[in-house]
Protein backbone atom coordinates (compact mmCIF):
# COMPACT_ATOMS: atom_id res chain seq x y z
CA UNK A 1 0.00 0.00 0.00
CA UNK A 2 1.00 3.15 -0.58
CA UNK A 3 2.62 5.18 2.25
CA UNK A 4 1.72 8.83 2.75
CA UNK A 5 3.37 11.24 4.83
CA UNK A 6 1.20 13.38 6.74
CA UNK A 7 2.68 17.43 6.74
CA UNK A 8 3.13 18.45 10.60
CA UNK A 9 -0.12 20.75 10.52
CA UNK A 10 -2.53 17.95 9.90
CA UNK A 11 -0.70 15.20 12.25
CA UNK A 12 -3.98 15.96 14.68
CA UNK A 13 -6.12 14.24 12.11
CA UNK A 14 -4.23 11.67 12.32
CA UNK A 15 -3.69 10.79 15.53
CA UNK A 16 0.01 11.99 15.51
CA UNK A 17 0.79 9.59 13.44
CA UNK A 18 3.84 10.40 10.84
CA UNK A 19 2.69 7.75 7.95
CA UNK A 20 -0.41 6.23 6.98
CA UNK A 21 -0.55 3.57 4.75
CA UNK A 22 -3.85 3.45 2.23
CA UNK A 23 -4.99 1.87 -0.31
CA UNK A 24 -4.81 3.25 -4.05
CA UNK A 25 -3.53 3.47 -7.36
CA UNK A 26 -4.09 7.39 -7.81
CA UNK A 27 -4.01 10.35 -5.79
CA UNK A 28 -7.33 10.81 -5.76
CA UNK A 29 -8.48 7.12 -4.09
CA UNK A 30 -5.24 7.60 -1.89
CA UNK A 31 -7.33 10.98 -0.61
CA UNK A 32 -10.82 9.38 -0.66
CA UNK A 33 -9.34 6.42 1.52
CA UNK A 34 -6.84 8.79 3.79
CA UNK A 35 -10.55 10.50 4.77
CA UNK A 36 -11.27 7.04 5.93
CA UNK A 37 -8.56 6.71 8.18
CA UNK A 38 -8.07 10.11 8.95
CA UNK A 39 -11.89 12.35 9.41
CA UNK A 40 -10.85 15.93 7.93
CA UNK A 41 -7.91 15.56 6.17
CA UNK A 42 -9.60 15.56 2.69
CA UNK A 43 -10.87 19.11 3.11
CA UNK A 44 -7.44 20.20 3.70
CA UNK A 45 -6.32 18.79 0.33
CA UNK A 46 -9.15 18.53 -1.95
CA UNK A 47 -11.31 21.03 -3.43
CA UNK A 48 -14.55 20.01 -4.28
CA UNK A 49 -15.74 22.74 -6.59
CA UNK A 50 -12.55 22.80 -8.88
CA UNK A 51 -12.65 18.63 -8.59
CA UNK A 52 -8.64 18.93 -8.07
CA UNK A 53 -6.38 19.35 -5.44
CA UNK A 54 -5.99 22.77 -3.29
CA UNK A 55 -4.52 25.65 -4.81
CA UNK A 56 -1.17 25.80 -3.99
CA UNK A 57 -0.80 22.70 -3.09
CA UNK A 58 1.49 19.85 -4.43
CA UNK A 59 1.83 16.43 -4.40
CA UNK A 60 5.05 14.77 -4.47
CA UNK A 61 5.32 11.41 -5.30
CA UNK A 62 8.89 9.15 -4.92
CA UNK A 63 10.38 12.17 -4.78
CA UNK A 64 8.76 13.65 -8.20
CA UNK A 65 6.29 16.33 -8.47
CA UNK A 66 3.41 14.99 -9.96
CA UNK A 67 1.64 16.84 -12.83
CA UNK A 68 -1.82 15.26 -13.07
CA UNK A 69 -3.25 16.10 -9.85
CA UNK A 70 -5.97 13.81 -8.70
CA UNK A 71 -5.45 11.24 -12.14
CA UNK A 72 -1.65 10.99 -10.68
CA UNK A 73 -0.53 7.50 -10.79
CA UNK A 74 0.67 5.62 -7.44
CA UNK A 75 2.70 2.69 -7.27
CA UNK A 76 2.27 0.03 -4.14
CA UNK A 77 5.33 0.86 -2.52
CA UNK A 78 5.21 4.83 -3.52
CA UNK A 79 5.98 7.07 -0.58
CA UNK A 80 3.76 10.49 -1.37
CA UNK A 81 4.03 13.74 0.25
CA UNK A 82 1.49 16.70 0.03
CA UNK A 83 3.81 19.94 0.64
CA UNK A 84 2.50 23.77 0.15
CA UNK A 85 3.97 25.63 -3.00
CA UNK A 86 6.25 27.28 -2.06
CA UNK A 87 6.12 31.33 -2.65
CA UNK A 88 8.38 34.20 -2.63
CA UNK A 89 8.98 34.94 0.69
CA UNK A 90 7.45 35.66 3.94
CA UNK A 91 7.92 39.22 5.38
CA UNK A 92 7.99 39.41 9.51
CA UNK A 93 4.65 40.62 9.50
CA UNK A 94 3.00 37.51 7.39
CA UNK A 95 1.30 35.48 10.30
CA UNK A 96 -1.07 33.77 7.63
CA UNK A 97 1.80 30.88 6.55
CA UNK A 98 3.07 28.24 9.59
CA UNK A 99 6.55 28.52 11.08
CA UNK A 100 8.51 25.15 10.39
CA UNK A 101 9.32 24.05 13.80
CA UNK A 102 12.30 22.60 14.18
CA UNK A 103 12.05 19.47 16.55
CA UNK A 104 13.73 16.08 16.48
CA UNK A 105 11.11 14.11 14.60
CA UNK A 106 11.07 17.15 11.70
CA UNK A 107 14.42 17.22 11.71
CA UNK A 108 14.62 13.40 11.13
CA UNK A 109 11.75 13.67 8.24
CA UNK A 110 14.18 16.38 6.45
CA UNK A 111 17.55 14.12 6.71
CA UNK A 112 15.58 11.04 4.82
CA UNK A 113 14.99 14.67 1.66
CA UNK A 114 17.59 15.15 -0.94
CA UNK A 115 17.57 18.77 -1.16
CA UNK A 116 17.99 18.45 -4.96
CA UNK A 117 15.49 16.60 -5.38
CA UNK A 118 12.76 18.04 -3.64
CA UNK A 119 14.07 21.27 -5.34
CA UNK A 120 13.77 19.51 -8.71
CA UNK A 121 10.48 18.16 -7.67
CA UNK A 122 9.04 21.70 -7.24
CA UNK A 123 10.03 23.20 -10.02
CA UNK A 124 8.03 21.02 -12.06
CA UNK A 125 5.43 22.04 -10.26
CA UNK A 126 4.29 24.99 -11.70
CA UNK A 127 7.06 26.91 -10.90
CA UNK A 128 6.44 26.73 -7.60
CA UNK A 129 10.06 27.91 -6.94
CA UNK A 130 9.96 30.64 -9.51
CA UNK A 131 11.10 33.14 -7.43
CA UNK A 132 13.00 31.47 -5.16
CA UNK A 133 16.49 32.07 -4.17
CA UNK A 134 17.68 28.61 -4.74
CA UNK A 135 21.10 28.86 -3.55
CA UNK A 136 19.90 30.09 -0.27
CA UNK A 137 17.15 27.42 0.03
CA UNK A 138 19.91 24.97 -0.01
CA UNK A 139 21.84 26.55 2.17
CA UNK A 140 19.03 26.92 4.61
CA UNK A 141 18.11 23.40 4.57
CA UNK A 142 21.65 22.38 5.06
CA UNK A 143 21.47 24.36 8.19
CA UNK A 144 18.24 22.61 9.60
CA UNK A 145 20.23 19.75 9.21
CA UNK A 146 23.22 20.78 10.88
CA UNK A 147 21.06 21.99 14.30
CA UNK A 148 18.86 20.11 16.74
CA UNK A 149 15.66 21.03 17.78
CA UNK A 150 16.52 23.66 19.44
CA UNK A 151 18.73 26.18 16.80
CA UNK A 152 22.19 24.87 18.66
CA UNK A 153 24.98 22.94 16.56
CA UNK A 154 24.08 18.76 16.42
CA UNK A 155 26.37 17.00 17.97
Amino acid sequence: MPTVWIPLNMRELSEGRETVQVVGRTIRQVINNLERECPGIKERLYDPEEDSLLAGLAVIIDGEAGQMGLLEQVQEDSEVHFLPALGGGKSADDESRLPLKKTPKSLAIWKRYSAKRVKEALHQSAGALKDVDGPALLRDIHEARQQDSQGRPAS
